[in-house]
């Protein structure tokens, strides 16, 4: 399911039922037109350039790894639905949080997720840029479920909406939780990163996300809701068993 499903699911309860919602959809922090996308990104590497020619030499020798171990990891990070990004961060927070008892740590995932999706697509639409494989051999592998038939017709790639909700989420769960800084950006390295791996995206299409991730966090300081979620995901982190299974650092 891709990020534009979750934030519509969050208003219907499928993301848990706890993202605010109205009669126009789910609501997240910042009110709509916030951040101008499309000039915090800038436009992709044009054709024909060097930039792009690493574009797709980067892409193509991504295929060196389907089915191998970080192939699977790629998979699982597509899943951005709440439940399973509380398991994804568990040992990065050192924190196991059982959804129904970190309302406001779901709370301020499922709200960031919605401000995430709807600055990303802001960009997306403004430069309209083809997924790497619209063009490839249909029968190319990519981690997630795409019929060939939809290749030529799939979203556009730029920037990504992973990497902008990935840099988001590490960013707003690093402060709620600053003495896990470096794990959480570690995660959130590999988050992005998953999204080279899956064949799904463009490494500029990641680093524009990043780009925009990180303007989309520091537009929520400024909201009192966001900042009353913080502090209470704080308290409930802090007070999260510790999970098991874990690498030892």
């Amino acid at each position: 399911m891709g990020i534009r499903l979750i934030a519509l699911a969050a208003a219907s309860g499928l993301a848990l039922g706890l993202a605010p919602a109205s009669a126009q959809g789910p609501q997240g922090y910042l009110p709509p037109g916030a951040i101008d996308a499309a000039r915090v990104v800038g436009p992709p590497p044009a054709a024909g350039t060097p930039a792009e020619a690493a574009d797709v030499a980067a892409y193509r020798a991504a295929a060196a790894g389907v089915g191998n171990e970080r192939w699977a990891q790629a998979i699982a990070d597509d899943d951005v639905r709440i439940p399973a990004a509380l398991k994804r961060y568990a040992c990065a927070l050192d924190a196991e949080l059982d959804p129904a008892a970190a309302p406001a740590t779901v709370r301020l995932l499922a709200r960031s997720l919605v401000d995430a999706d709807a600055v990303a697509q802001g960009a997306k639409q403004a430069y309209r840029r083809p997924r790497p494989f619209a063009a490839d051999d249909p029968a190319a592998p990519v981690c997630l479920n795409i019929p060939p038939e939809r290749r030529a017709a799939s979203s556009f790639t730029y920037p990504s909406g992973h990497a902008t909700l990935g840099a988001v989420w590490g960013l707003v769960l690093t402060e709620a939780a600053p003495q896990r800084a470096d794990a959480l950006a570690e995660r959130t390295r590999s988050f992005v990163e998953s999204r080279l791996v899956c064949r799904v995206h463009y490494a500029s299409d990641l680093a524009a996300g990043q780009r925009l991730g990180a303007v989309i966090f520091a537009r929520l300081q400024a909201s009192p809701e966001y900042a009353a979620d913080v502090a209470a995901a704080r308290a409930e982190i802090a007070a999260a068993p510790k999970p098991a299974g874990c690498p030892a650092r």
